[in-house]
């Protein structure tokens, strides 16, 4: 494929540029998070065993559901995520199969892809099995690192939907009256946990943006550009259904890909502000002074909010994810413009 793309570069050949970028430069995405996994290794040990400590902690203080609901969550959208992947995998594998293999008059219509051309017909099968398992496994990896990546990210929202808890039930169970001036040690202990609960928080998601900052960058602008070069590969190949075929599925799992490594950030960002506003609604007030002091601290923490980042250059969010479409649209009008 890659002899491929230099010879079309060399000849000037647009189409076969565009129809064989796309897939190298998702290869280049799944070497990407295997690299990425491999480089920060002691951070996800760290991470991994950060989870573990907090499922044995949150058990303990009967605070688990909490967690266990977000969990849950991150799970079935990691699993939806896979399942429609290795769907549109299936899909454009035999779509390969039947666009490329015909038997007509015991002869075979010329294959698109020149590796094919070079062998005899015999070779087919060997040739199609190779490409098929080549491209399983390229979806694998990347589908198998993201799903890491969401149940990660999901343990962190759940982290701050506990700290909120922690804060409006301590709240509510130290309340003093109107002439009272302290709270039982005890009360002010619960009031300490909740502020080192909201700061392992934290750090735990220091160590997950410092893991995923720098490949994020990566996969967004390899992203925008497949998302561009495969639009231009669908208008270009309208006169050739089943290439446009592949190419649309190619696009939309494209677009699925780059949505959902923005969708988890979304749900940090929302859970992390969630926290500010817990704190405002609890019964912050009738606490004495010094616990207060403690809260709003915590509560100016929480209102910047914890969003992971493309090297700080692209928040992970859908706002952006929006932004990004369009900005693809108007790299796919230049491509064009450049074809004609």
């Amino acid at each position: 494929m890659t002899m491929q793309l230099c010879d079309a570069i060399r000849d000037k050949n647009f189409d076969n540029i565009i129809q064989n970028l796309p897939q190298i430069m998702t290869i280049i995405i799944s070497m990407i998070k295997i690299i990425n996994i491999y480089y920060n290794k002691t951070k996800f040990r760290e991470l991994f065993n950060s989870m573990a400590e907090d499922w044995k902690f949150l058990e303990s203080r009967n605070e688990l559901h909490i967690l266990n609901e977000f969990t849950k969550n991150g799970s079935t959208l990691a699993l939806f995520y896979r399942n429609v992947m290795i769907f549109i995998t299936y899909l454009y594998d035999h779509c390969s199969m039947y666009n490329n293999f015909s038997i007509k008059n015991n002869s075979f219509r010329n294959f698109t892809i020149s590796l094919w051309t070079i062998y005899d017909q015999e070779h087919f099968y060997i040739l199609y099995v190779h490409l098929a398992l080549s491209s399983c496994v390229i979806v694998l990896i990347i589908i198998t690192v993201d799903s890491l990546y969401i149940t990660i990210i999901y343990h962190a929202c759940g982290l701050f939907a506990v700290c909120g808890s922690q804060v409006q039930n301590t709240a509510e169970n130290n309340t003093i009256e109107k002439n009272g001036t302290d709270i039982s040690s005890i009360g002010y202990e619960q009031f300490k946990q909740c502020i080192i609960m909201h700061y392992k928080t934290l750090q735990f998601y220091d160590v997950i943006e410092k893991c995923c900052r720098n490949m994020y960058l990566m996969q967004i602008g390899l992203n925008m550009a497949i998302v561009s070069v495969t639009a231009v590969e669908v208008i270009v190949f309208l006169d050739r259904p089943g290439e446009a075929i592949k190419a649309t599925m190619y696009l939309i799992a494209q677009n699925f890909h780059l949505y959902l490594i923005n969708l988890p950030g979304q749900t940090l960002l929302d859970q992390s502000l969630e926290l500010a506003d817990k704190i405002y609604d609890s019964d912050w007030y009738q606490i004495p002074t010094k616990v207060q002091k403690m809260l709003h601290l915590m509560q100016i923490r929480s209102n910047k909010p914890c969003i992971l980042t493309a090297a700080g250059l692209y928040d992970m969010k859908i706002e952006n994810y929006g932004a990004t479409i369009k900005a693809c649209m108007s790299y796919f009008t230049m491509f064009l413009s450049l074809r004609e």
